[in-house]
């Protein structure tokens, strides 16, 4: 029965694996095709400083919106 579980762990890891390099392979392609649009202005409101909006700042502070082809305040 450990023989089992583990083939199938080992499955579900290879499938997350295989899918997480697939889809960062979709989002390179897509930033060189944002980068000829003009940019679009997002603005994100907060509802107050929480560590659940962190992300964002460190998207913002490493230019990955821009990357994308948005304008972020």
């Amino acid at each position: 029965m450990n023989k089992k579980i583990s083939a199938i762990l080992a499955a579900g890891a290879v499938v997350l694996i295989v899918g997480f390099f697939l889809l960062r392979s979709r989002n390179a392609t897509l930033a060189p095709q944002a980068a000829n649009l003009p940019p679009t202005a997002v603005t994100i409101a907060q509802a107050g400083d929480f560590y659940l909006y962190a992300p964002l700042y460190v998207a913002l502070d490493r230019g990955f919106f821009k990357q994308y082809g948005l304008e972020v305040t």
